[in-house]
């Protein structure tokens, strides 16, 4: 009977030893198939075989990358056929995602002008597509976020769309405005940002400031007198913290604006449409300009940064008087403490 104990004990540890041994094979099991599945999704190849496996369409783009800075590689496909116009290049197609987990389509198909153009925003990487309209296109933008696409706030709301560095880049606005009547498209460049805290784009708002603000930046008053030239009146002024500045002015018939660069308290006109004529007349893309092309993603200055020179300079006159009347009183302070001290110490004398 003393026996059977010790032989109990070593079956039962056999018997662990069996399932341990069976947990770990397994675990071996699911986990070897998905590293390989994940060792696929860097493979340009292996990504091309799925979207293939969905479509036969010819593949015009793949944009192979990883986009969501998060190691692991995705693609965006654009499938269909070139137009025959030969005026214009154009594609009738589909746009499709395609990672590990297989290909689907995202846009349906439709015209587009551009198919195959991908920025990248800080560590981000978007693609962007410009859908064919009659007399526009409007900007597509996707995004990757966690390994699925998403389309970005500031898509299907302007055209044009130009990078200008690794953050900033512009759209135009299309709208009718070029007459006072409210007729005439026009389109005007506005500002974006992308802010890589927040992982969106932001536009710069602007803030309306006064004529008499303006007017306290060198060069302002040529510009202002420039435009009262042309018999306009002037409408609103907006500044933006990229500093860009638009001035909206209008006559009976036309709506127009000027676009201003503010450097260390100076503004000059910008040449926004590398058109003939005068300076005035290059910063002009007709129109009205409104505080946001998008508000829902705008952020804006909290004020304008220019201060009147005059009251500046008053400003350091008042300091300093302050400061030498300060330094006057601490002075008679000592001479008191010092008189009433001697005159202590010779009453101590005497």
């Amino acid at each position: 009977m003393s026996n059977m104990k010790p032989l109990e004990s070593q079956k039962n540890g056999s018997v662990i030893q069996l399932l341990l041994i069976f947990l770990v094979v397994l675990c071996l099991l699911i986990v070897l198939p998905n590293t390989y599945v994940f060792a696929q999704d860097i493979n340009e190849e292996a990504l091309k075989s799925l979207l293939t496996a969905k479509t036969s369409q010819p593949i015009l783009a793949f944009n192979f990358g990883d986009y969501d800075n998060d190691g692991v590689k995705e693609a965006f496909a654009f499938v269909g056929n070139k137009n025959d116009d030969p005026d214009e290049e154009s594609f009738i197609g589909e746009l499709w995602f395609v990672n590990k987990d297989g290909a689907r389509i995202i846009l349906d198909e439709t015209v587009y002008w551009n198919i195959n153009e991908t920025y990248r925003f800080g560590n981000y990487k978007f693609i962007v597509l410009s859908r064919y309209y009659t007399t526009a296109g409007i900007e597509l933008i996707w995004g990757v976020k966690s390994g699925r696409p998403y389309e970005v706030d500031i898509s299907r709301h302007g055209e044009r769309f130009e990078q200008i560095d690794n953050l900033n880049l512009t759209m135009t606005d299309i709208t009718f405005d070029a007459c006072t009547d409210g007729t005439g498209r026009t389109n005007k460049l506005h500002y974006f940002y992308w802010d890589e805290a927040l992982k969106k784009f932001k536009e710069y708002g602007g803030i309306k400031i006064t004529e008499e603000q303006l007017l306290k930046c060198s060069g302002a008053r040529d510009i202002i007198d420039s435009i009262n030239d042309t018999g306009a009146k002037i409408g609103g002024i907006f500044y933006r913290a990229n500093n860009i500045i638009n001035i909206n002015y209008s006559d009976r018939e036309f709506n127009s604006n000027a676009t201003l660069i503010l450097d260390n308290g100076a503004v000059e006109l910008k040449d926004v449409n590398g058109g003939q004529g005068t300076n005035l007349q290059k910063s002009n893309q007709e129109g009205v300009y409104r505080e946001a092309m998008i508000p829902q993603v705008a952020l804006y200055p909290n004020s304008f940064p220019v201060v009147d020179a005059n009251i500046a300079f008053i400003d350091i006159i008042l300091f300093a008087s302050l400061s030498a009347l300060a330094l006057c009183l601490l002075y008679a302070l000592f001479l008191v403490a010092r008189k009433c001290k001697k005159a202590k110490n010779m009453a101590q004398y005497h």
